[in-house]
């Protein structure tokens, strides 16, 4: 903002930390600089308020201290004592932040403290500033502002931020933010019980200490500003982790893989939308070597907007699949939202992609117009890190991998595709980041799948031991067809029995009956014993299913789990997986809560 008063006034700026500065104007030429306060800008992001003021300075390869703006004040100096408060308050916010956005940006975080901010207004405009007026000025501000501090927002100052009065512990933040099903404003008082530093809220409550609370406009707004602040400043190499299947697991296994060689920070459980990507990134940690999120979407330009945030040095878009068909017309829509991620990949970063994958050639020409190298991984001997052999050696198997024409020998106690392909997937991110990999070609062994996600766990109930995989958290046709598939690969000892129980594929739009007929195709070809389900949608693969694999439709799990209890036997395989919104994630958690051990 050039503040020009009778010729004198400043510019802002920012140096080579990207934190802003006062450029000290003299006529047009620049006299000197000077420090605008570090706790004056906080929560928002310089580019931000670029992308506001339509600036292109981002892109300037240069370092070094240079200009943001020039949006100016005109101060008439000649009849100081003629103008009204009122008059010289409209000239400032009008002109200065274009049709009064000054309170706006206070609201927003983009600013501070707007009260020191009309002192260093006060100091450009020297002998010429009306101390009366601007101590009018001043008290009209105060009033305005007086609800907001937004000072302890400096990561630096807080242990760690939440949007769960739950999880709080002592130091945190937390943002009350307005959800589906809940308000956050209705926990703020737990939330400090429990020590938290700061509140930020949008709403107005009575009795809460006003040196805890920050009031903003949109909690979920502020949240993402300090999300992108707080990425600005860390030093750690980010990897963004989208895709239709299996974003959750090769987070975790790049995250435990990458302890090897530093300290980790990975997105918790599945937070993977517009809560969880910020919040995630809210928590990095300044002595953090490698942050591991995972992007996830469920309509066009989610991605985009979230990536923004992550801007990773690193991004791998796993595979391309119907999910979420409801929201697109094809699969080739979902293959562009998708690939919004490399938009927003860090200058001189890298995109590692599935060569197999179906739209392979599309999202790597892509990230090549952007000057981005691809790095691949697949079957294929012509991709830059592909599997030549896997060899069974007691519980656990070797896998033989050729990285850039180099061999490697890995193990792990999982050799389904799915689970290959993450593993590829994790050393070609291991490989970018140029580690070695010898370093940790044991340690997938002790690896365990996340929750939910093809984890295999031998269950004691109804009073028998059986062999149990969990893929209930979520599907889709890619995760289903991949499911089935695994279970397949399962060699199971004579006389001991196969059986799945599936649920709905949901938001699949008109092709839902097609996807759920199809799977029965591929059933038939299997050595599954019998096939249940439950849900609306299923029941078209159950339909064709062959005479000898149906097994029952059940009307409720009360039915399902009493009819299960009578038909499993002592070492039988049951697989159980279905869209969450059926209840099996649930069903599966209880089934397991007298598991005898992890197999």
């Amino acid at each position: 903002a050039n503040v020009q008063t009778g010729g004198y006034g400043y510019r802002l700026g920012v140096d080579q930390d990207n934190e802003l500065k006062r450029i000290w104007i003299m006529g047009s030429g620049v006299s000197g600089s000077g420090w605008l306060h570090e706790e004056d800008f906080l929560i928002g992001s310089n580019e931000e308020m670029i992308e506001k003021w339509q600036l292109d300075i981002f892109k300037a390869e240069d370092y070094k201290l240079r200009e943001i703006g020039d949006i100016t004040i005109n101060y008439n100096n000649s009849n100081e004592d003629e103008e009204e408060p009122k008059t010289i308050w409209t000239d400032i916010t009008a002109s200065l932040f274009i049709k009064n956005e000054f309170f706006t940006n206070i609201e927003n975080g983009l600013i501070n403290n707007g009260i020191q901010f009309i002192k260093d207004l006060n100091i450009a405009l020297g002998f010429y500033a009306d101390k009366k007026v601007i101590k009018k000025v001043v008290l009209k501000l105060k009033k305005k502002n007086s609800y907001r501090n937004y000072n302890y927002l400096n990561y630096k100052n807080y242990s760690g931020v939440s949007i769960n009065s739950k999880t709080i512990k002592k130091n945190d933040l937390f943002f009350a933010i307005k959800g589906k099903k809940n308000n956050g404003h209705k926990f703020v008082r737990e939330a400090i019980k429990k020590g938290a530093k700061k509140v930020i809220i949008s709403e107005f409550l009575n009795n809460i200490p006003k040196d805890k609370v920050i009031k903003v406009t949109n909690t979920l707004s502020s949240l993402k500003k300090l999300a992108i602040t707080t990425r600005q400043k860390s030093v750690a190499q980010i990897i963004g982790i989208t895709g239709s299947v299996g974003k959750t697991t090769l987070k975790n296994l790049t995250s435990y893989a990458l302890k090897k060689y530093g300290k980790v920070y990975n997105s918790p459980y599945s937070f993977n939308n517009k809560f969880g990507v910020p919040l995630s990134v809210s928590n990095l940690k300044e002595d953090t070597d490698f942050g591991v999120f995972e992007i996830g979407m469920d309509k066009k330009g989610e991605i985009d907007e979230l990536s923004k945030i992550v801007r990773p040095e690193i991004a791998i878009i796993t595979n391309i699949s119907e999910a979420h068909l409801k929201n697109f017309k094809t699969l080739k829509d979902i293959a562009e939202a998708k690939g919004e991620i490399i938009q927003n990949i860090s200058k001189g970063g890298n995109l590692i992609l599935n060569e197999n994958c179906k739209f392979f050639s599309h999202l790597s020409k892509k990230a090549k117009k952007k000057f981005i190298k691809v790095i691949t991984f697949g079957k294929k001997n012509k991709s830059d890190i592909f599997l030549s052999s896997i060899k069974k050696k007691k519980s656990y198997f070797i896998f033989k991998v050729i990285v850039k024409n180099e061999v490697f020998f890995f193990e792990s106690k999982y050799k389904t595709q799915s689970f290959i392909n993450n593993l590829l997937a994790c050393i070609s991110i291991i490989y970018t980041l140029g580690l070695d990999l010898k370093k940790i070609k044991k340690d997938f062994k002790i690896f365990q799948m996340p929750e939910g996600r093809g984890d295999i766990v031998k269950v004691k109930r109804f009073n028998k031991k059986f062999n149990f995989i969990d893929e209930s958290y979520n599907a889709n046709p890619l995760s289903m067809r991949s499911a089935i598939n695994n279970i397949n690969s399962y060699s199971q000892t004579k006389n001991k029995k196969k059986f799945i129980f599936l649920g709905d594929m949901l938001e699949l739009g008109n092709k839902s009956k097609n996807f759920h007929k199809k799977l029965s195709y591929i059933i038939n070809k299997t050595d599954i014993n019998k096939v249940f389900v439950y849900g609306n949608h299923i029941k078209e693969t159950f339909t064709h299913l062959s005479k000898d694999k149906k097994g029952k439709i059940f009307n409720n799990l009360n039915q399902a789990d009493a009819y299960l209890g009578k038909i499993l036997h002592n070492n039988d395989l049951l697989m159980i997986k279905g869209s969450n919104a059926t209840g099996l994630n649930k069903f599966s958690k209880n089934i397991k809560k007298g598991f005898a051990g992890v197999i």
